[in-house]
């Protein structure tokens, strides 16, 4: 009886440990997304997806684009324009998909200019770099951005509401 019992116990044991493995196995690679010179906290975020997430900008003094999550859905709004304070709250990027093969996003963008949406394609290929391609009919035009730290976005608009 006791070799019985001794056997059910290793098997469940067993059990257990390949569930762990799988589980563990299953969860992406972790990487920091902060840095000592972002003036942000150094949390730790997944690597690929979350790296969009964030306040972006194209070239000083250009508006500029917070990307965040909300329910599986990614999506850019500009939080922050001197130039044209009236485009403040448009969403620039939408449906963005991450796609892990090609590790680069899909969506739309939409050009408050020509009041279109075009097919783009997003990478990430550091911390602080976002390089985007809008397919403009059979053209591609490439557009870089910077990440913008938080506590700058916080000096400006506090700027911005003197």
């Amino acid at each position: 009886m006791k070799g019985l019992r001794l056997i059910l116990v290793l098997k469940e044991a067993s059990l257990a440990l390949i569930a762990a493995c799988l589980f563990l196995g299953s969860l992406p690679a972790l990487a920091y997304a902060s840095g000592p010179d972002s003036g942000d906290p150094e949390p730790i975020v997944l690597a690929n997806e979350s790296r969009i997430l964030g306040h972006w900008q194209r070239g000083e003094g250009e508006a500029i684009i917070e990307i965040s999550e909300r329910e599986g859905i990614y999506r850019g709004v500009i939080v922050w324009s001197q130039r044209r304070p009236e485009t403040v709250g448009i969403e620039v990027f939408r449906e963005l998909r991450y796609d892990p093969e090609e590790r680069e996003w899909h969506g739309r963008a939409y050009s408050i200019k020509r009041k279109r949406e075009v097919p783009i394609d997003i990478e990430v290929p550091k911390r602080d770099e976002l390089e985007l391609t809008a397919h403009i009919l059979i053209f591609k035009k490439d557009v870089d951005f910077k990440r913008v730290p938080n506590a700058q976005i916080a000096a400006r608009r506090a700027k911005s509401d003197l």
